[in-house]
């Protein structure tokens, strides 16, 4: 799991207009049937995104081998699914998803992701209702029929203040 540390919090709290808070090139694999496979978490800071127009952008980027039959990959902000491919069963392929998630109130948020995967381009739009004050957890994660099934290969996750 991706800390922000003490520091860049209080970098995020002056609204610099980039700031790097997560990135992480270690191969992680599901392990098996089934969303319990956590790839990549990146902890937000309660209050992190403390003004409307703050945004958290990602990006994460894998594989899957050729004998995967159904994988699935999935981002969630806390207990909220803002992307899911659904099952698909590429063979052997890369993967990207990349997306940005947008603070429009307290507690509402707003996202757009794109994805890249074989047979299943596309953006997609989704709405969340976490409460900010709270510290979440941003989360890839990774299901498939078997281990291996889906390999997270890297991840960046970047906080965009607003303009001060």
């Amino acid at each position: 799991m991706a800390a922000i540390p003490g520091i860049l919090g209080a970098v995020l709290s002056t609204k610099a207009i980039v700031v790097g808070i997560a990135q992480n090139m270690a191969q992680v694999q599901n392990a098996g049937l089934g969303f319990n496979t956590d790839l990549h978490t990146t902890a937000l800071p309660a209050g992190g995104l403390a003004v409307d127009g703050d945004s958290v952008e990602f990006e994460y980027w894998g594989t899957i081998p050729l004998a995967s039959v159904d994988s699935r990959i999935q981002v969630t902000l806390g207990a909220t699914v803002i992307f899911d491919t659904g099952v698909f069963a590429p063979g052997a392929a890369s993967w990207r998803v990349t997306g940005r998630i947008v603070r429009t109130g307290a507690a509402t948020q707003k996202a757009i992701i794109e994805s890249r995967v074989v047979g299943g381009d596309g953006v997609s739009y989704a709405t969340a209702a976490e409460t900010l004050a709270n510290a979440l957890d941003l989360k890839l994660k990774g299901n498939g029929t078997g281990g291996g099934d889906v390999t997270k290969e890297g991840a960046v996750v970047n906080f965009r203040g607003t303009a001060p």
